[in-house]
């Protein structure tokens, strides 16, 4: 088993899995950091629309969920978006995308 294999327990996601909803770095928001491009979600979705996938009728928000101890991997994501280049300063990076629901215990 590598770091990028899950445990063969966790393989297959259960059905709901308990979390705790956290503070963020205020990264995507542009609250603490991203400030001069609105966020970095706003600097990542028009790289996004371009490469087809249109997340406008989205919030450009972030929702951080602890579930420790457990950690997850993407093992088959619905898409991957590779080489995206945001950020002047930083490198391109992978975007993998898959369907999840949140609910309120």
């Amino acid at each position: 088993m590598t770091a990028e294999t899950p445990p063969p327990a966790l393989r297959h996601a259960p059905d709901w899995v308990a979390g705790r909803v956290v503070a963020g770095r205020g990264a995507a928001s542009g609250a603490r950091e991203y400030r001069e491009l609105g966020g970095s979600l706003n600097a990542q979705f028009p790289h996004f629309l371009a490469r087809g996938l249109d997340l406008r009728r989205f919030a450009r928000a972030t929702i951080n969920v602890d579930a420790s101890p457990l950690t997850f991997a993407f093992v088959d994501p619905l898409l991957t978006l590779r080489g995206i280049d945001w950020h002047p300063d930083m490198p391109a990076e992978d975007f993998s995308f898959s369907p999840c629901r949140l609910r309120r215990a």
